[in-house]
């Protein structure tokens, strides 16, 4: 099996500031304090490494050009249009989905199932890394009314630092690590309803 290898360092913060509508936010450290309000920092959980082999049946790894081949559209169920894509692209983009399952998951019942937190990529391109936020609720004074059942600093201790996730599929296999960050954010909370800004 065809092995290759592809580490990312750890995203700096330059690297982070220029992606997506959080951009505004700074990096956090903890040696001095509490992660405030509008900061972000690398997660501190123990590494988590991942194989992934099992995929759509309509996925298929094309060897004369390094390419997957992936329907690009369905009628009735029906394929009836193949796209392609380099296969290191198709494979970083499934290392990221990876990654943010597995980051959610730390919990039961997961992030994905709990109110104020979410994970979701981040980064422009993929695999990029892995974004939590942890969401506080404040009234109109700026008083936390709502927040998630999990403290924030424990959010951080058991988030993983990264995720090594490998994909073998088409007698190919490659390695991505995707690094983890956790970002604290408030929102408005407006009659009972949450608004995160």
């Amino acid at each position: 099996m065809a092995r290759r290898r592809n580490i990312l360092s750890v995203v700096t913060a330059a690297a982070i500031g220029s992606a997506g509508c959080l951009s505004g936010l700074q990096a956090g450290s903890l040696s001095g304090g509490e992660l405030e309000v509008g900061e972000r920092t690398q997660a501190e959980g123990s590494r988590k490494e991942l194989v992934k082999s099992e995929f759509d049946p309509a996925f298929e790894y094309v060897a004369e050009n390094d390419t997957v081949r992936y329907p690009a559209k369905r009628s009735g169920g029906d394929v009836v249009e193949y796209g392609y894509t380099p296969f290191e692209s198709w494979a970083a983009s499934r290392a990221a989905r990876a990654a943010i399952v597995a980051s959610g998951n730390v919990y039961s019942p997961s992030i994905f199932d709990r109110n104020n937190l979410r994970v979701g990529p981040g980064g422009e391109t993929d695999p990029g890394f892995v974004r939590v936020r942890y969401i506080e609720l404040v009234n109109e004074d700026g008083e936390v009314v709502e927040a998630p059942d999990v403290e924030l600093e424990a959010v951080i201790e058991d988030i993983p630092e990264a995720v090594a996730v490998t994909i073998e599929y088409g007698g190919q296999s490659t390695e991505f690590t995707v690094p983890c960050y956790v970002y604290r954010e408030q929102g408005k909370h407006v009659w009972g309803t949450t608004t995160p800004e």
